[in-house]
């Protein structure tokens, strides 16, 4: 595995981002893990976010393949500016980023979207936290091409969950096959599982056997 994805593992755990326990989802699912970008609530930690977020542009996506960064209402705002700062000052590379308001504006600066302006031909990379049904970043693009016809780089996300959703498909390959728009990860989560299994950090293990079993029971009923 590559050096940042160890580091950005070790980061969501010693940040409480990535907890390990008993955790009743949106869908009602009783997960063994629960992922929380929220948690990232201070100048440090959001500098370290968005380095993760560029790194993997720049290992994965290419910085040649878009112009825009887009990051969704609400957790993805903070997402794409903090990317863009990061690509300029960890890379060198400068990037213009938007986002949308939940509610259009009717007066000053009106509109649904704030900062780089959707334009025709332009070419945007959305960023978000995580990927679950699909529907809110259809919403989305529905929203963005209204405006302007532009493309789509992909959608990068912090964690793949790997699971299905109650129709038993994939609810990122459901959303590729429709958009022709790629889901990204920076994690899958057997990837964090492989890497904690009984390993110390800073003198905890926060994968053990019982936690694993519990992970492992978990995607052979929900995972793809």
């Amino acid at each position: 595995m590559e050096k940042y994805k160890c580091e950005f593992i070790e980061f969501l755990v010693k940040k409480k981002a990535l907890e390990f326990g008993e955790f009743v989802l949106k869908s009602k699912r009783i997960s063994p893990y629960f992922f929380n970008t929220g948690k990232f609530d201070d100048g440090e930690s959001v500098s370290q976010l968005g380095y993760f977020y560029a790194k993997k542009i720049t290992e994965d996506i290419g910085v040649d393949k878009f112009d825009i960064l887009f990051g969704p209402a609400y957790k993805g705002i903070p997402l794409a500016l903090a990317t863009s700062i990061a690509l300029k000052e960890r890379f060198e590379i400068n990037r213009s980023f938007a986002f949308d308001r939940k509610i259009a504006k009717d007066h000053g600066e009106k509109g649904l979207f704030v900062g780089a302006k959707i334009e025709e031909g332009k070419r945007i990379l959305i960023l978000d936290d995580v990927f679950t049904t699909g529907e809110t970043k259809q919403n989305l693009i529905d929203a963005i091409n209204s405006v302007a016809d532009v493309s789509y780089a992909g959608v990068l996300i912090s964690l793949d969950r790997e699971e299905k959703d109650d129709s038993g498909k994939s609810a990122i390959a459901e959303f590729t096959q429709k958009t022709k728009i790629p889901v990204l990860s920076i994690l899958k989560i057997s990837e964090v599982t492989e890497y904690l299994y009984n390993k110390e950090i800073d003198g905890k293990i926060y994968i053990d056997s019982e936690v694993k079993k519990k992970l492992d029971n978990y995607l052979s009923k929900y995972g793809i």
